[in-house]
């Protein structure tokens, strides 16, 4: 015999003293905080449904695995012209990549790891214009192009993988 579908009454709330800045999924049974109304109710079964509450953002950050920490940052430092963050705050060494404000925008990093046979998923990566300079730095920086160039109406991009192997897009308006 099958269990019933649990239950779960949830609502979305927003902060009317600082809108925008605590928008949030809260349990009814909580209660709302000051400064805080309540804008949907929804009853959801099972899994949460993402019709009723839909993130800011699909992508929350991406990893990516390198086997050598030293050659992937000197890679996407010299290919998309940067300078990846070191980090060894946490349990992991990392090196994130940089944006301008991080509060707003969504980034990622390479760790210490194994990569995916067969390049796994692909992370579009923003490189400054022109793309075909930057096709350029992968193949000087042991990485390999492995597309022609793709037009779409936000710019152009080109399928790489990096010295490991792993699917990288680049991506310049």
């Amino acid at each position: 015999m099958l269990a019933p579908p649990r239950l779960r009454l949830t609502a979305v709330v927003r902060c009317r003293l600082s809108p925008g800045a605590c928008e949030r999924v809260r349990h009814l049974t909580e209660g709302c905080q000051e400064g805080c109304e309540m804008v949907v109710a929804s009853i959801q079964t099972g899994v949460p449904d993402m019709a009723n509450v839909m993130p800011e953002n699909s992508v929350v950050w991406f990893e990516i695995p390198v086997t050598d920490m030293k050659r992937a940052k000197a890679f996407y430092d010299a290919v998309l012209m940067t300078d990846l963050q070191e980090d060894n705050t946490g349990p992991n060494p990392m090196a994130m990549f940089p944006i301008k404000e991080l509060s707003k925008g969504r980034s990622g990093h390479i760790y210490p790891g194994k990569p995916a046979k067969g390049g796994g998923n692909t992370v579009h990566l923003a490189t400054p214009a022109p793309l075909e300079d930057a096709m350029e730095r992968v193949t000087k920086n042991g990485g390999k192009v492995v597309s022609p160039i793709v037009s779409i109406p936000a710019g152009r991009f080109a399928y790489c993988e990096d010295p490991d192997g792993n699917s990288i897009g680049l991506f310049a308006a």
